[in-house]
C-alpha cells in the first residue's frame, strides 16, 4: 500500500515524476484501478485472508490537483471499471478524466450495472471499447458467452444472420458520442478466442498473441478508413 500521509507531505512528488515521465513516453496515459484513489481495501500485515481488511480513504483530488499544479493538465484516462460507489463517480467527475465504457459488459446478465455500458447511455467524455486486453475478442465473446447475453446483444445491435458480429459492434461504438474509441487489432482481423490477449487470474498462455506479417492488408486498411470516415473519426 502507498503511504499516502507521507506522499501528501512531499506534495506527491513521486506521482508527479512518474506521471510526467509516462506522459512523455505515451500519447495518453491510462491509470488503472482508479477507484483506489477514492478508497482502498487494506489487509493487516500477516493475515492470510482478507476477512479482517477494512476500507481506507485515498488521496482523492489532492493528488490530481498536485499533479496538475506541477506539470499542467495531462492526457489521462481513468480505468473506472468494477464496483463503483457514488464517491468514486464524483471523483471521476471532479478529475475531468474520461472513464471507460466496455461494451461486452453491457450484455452480461449477471451485472446490474450493464446499462451504463450500452452506447446510447455514453457521455462524450469517455473512452469506449468493445473489450480490453482482459476480455475475449468480440467473436470469442459471442461464441463463449451465455446465449441469453448474446441474443440480447444481437437484438441491440440489430444483427441479422448475414452480418459480421464484430464489425456490427464496432460500428455501434464508432457511431456513439464517445470522444475516443479503442478497438483491439484482433477484432479488426476477425479473430476469435484463439487470439485473446489475457485471461485474468490464469498463467501459462497469456500475452502470446502476435500479429504476423501480412495480416494488415491494403484491403483491410481501406475498409477501416471508410468506416472511420463515415463516423467522422479521422484525426
Amino acid at each position: 500500500l502507498f503511504d499516502w500521509d507521507y506522499m501528501e507531505k512531499t506534495n506527491y512528488a513521486w506521482w508527479v515524476q512518474r506521471i510526467h515521465y509516462l506522459c512523455h513516453v505515451y500519447d495518453t496515459l491510462r491509470i488503472d484501478h482508479f477507484r483506489g484513489f477514492d478508497a482502498y481495501y487494506a489487509i493487516p500485515y500477516g493475515d492470510t485472508t482478507a476477512q479482517n481488511g477494512y476500507w481506507k480513504q485515498g488521496p482523492g483530488m489532492k493528488l490530481f490537483n498536485a499533479v496538475e499544479r506541477a506539470i499542467g493538465r495531462q492526457p489521462i484516462i481513468a480505468e473506472d471499471l468494477g464496483h463503483l460507489t457514488d464517491s468514486v463517480r464524483q471523483l471521476l467527475k471532479d478529475s475531468g478524466f474520461p472513464g471507460m465504457k466496455v461494451m461486452e459488459f453491457a450484455f452480461d446478465s449477471r451485472d446490474e450495472s450493464g446499462n451504463e455500458y450500452l452506447p446510447h447511455n455514453y457521455i462524450e467524455n469517455c473512452v469506449a471499447y468493445a473489450g480490453t486486453h482482459d476480455n475475449d475478442t468480440i467473436l470469442g465473446w459471442f461464441a463463449e458467452a451465455d446465449s441469453e447475453d448474446t441474443d440480447y446483444a444481437k437484438k441491440y445491435l440489430k444483427i441479422s444472420e448475414d452480418d459480421l458480429l464484430n464489425w456490427s459492434m464496432m460500428d455501434v461504438l464508432w457511431e456513439s458520442v464517445a470522444n475516443m474509441v479503442i478497438i483491439q487489432a484482433q477484432d479488426i482481423l476477425d479473430l476469435g478466442s484463439e487470439a485473446r490477449m489475457n485471461q485474468p487470474s490464469t498463467v501459462g498462455t497469456n500475452w502470446q498473441w502476435r500479429a504476423l506479417p501480412g495480416v494488415f492488408t491494403q484491403e483491410l486498411a481501406c475498409r477501416l478508413k471508410e468506416k472511420i470516415e463515415i463516423y467522422n473519426r479521422l484525426g
